[in-house]
């Protein structure tokens, strides 16, 4: 798990070619003018698009992804995501190989404070709970997750 300022960013592209292109991706300054959905990027990586509004996390569940790399990043609005080892959780149901994505029960983890200019990087063997309250109150959120292929190393 990744977490930084988007100012950061290129510090990170060491990390492997379809890393470094999603970087530049959520780089190029474009992000507050991107419309919501799904974009496509290049060798199989797509950008998702989202506006919502942010939950307690009671309301909300770990997640973790098995064939992609999530690189969220926050445009607008605050959130908390929290997160933690896949090992340390208890799978709350079967892996959905079509949506990529594997739910769990609650656990002990970590908060970040994800404000607009951060970005964190999960991969598969992260579990996030995102889109949670950054305060006590409800609060607007736009956000870019680019979901990388992962290939195993």
């Amino acid at each position: 798990m990744v977490i930084d300022l988007l100012s950061q960013a290129a510090e990170y592209r060491t990390l492997g070619d379809r890393i470094a292109a999603a970087i530049r991706f959520v780089t190029d300054g474009k992000l507050a003018t991107l419309a919501e959905g799904r974009h496509e990027l290049s060798d199989g990586a797509f950008a998702l698009v989202m506006n919502y509004i942010t939950e307690p996390a009671r309301e909300r569940q770990f997640e973790a992804h098995r064939s992609y790399i999530d690189l969220q990043c926050v445009v607008s609005g605050k959130e908390t995501i929290y997160w933690t080892p896949v090992s340390y959780l208890s799978s709350a149901g079967a892996y959905d190989e079509n949506r990529d994505i594997v739910f769990f029960e609650d656990g002990e983890a970590s908060s970040l404070h994800m404000t607009a200019g951060h970005f964190a990087i999960f991969f598969p063997a992260d579990a996030h709970k995102p889109n949670c309250l950054a305060g006590p109150h409800p609060e607007a959120v736009k956000k870019v997750v680019v979901k990388i292929p992962y290939v195993e190393p």
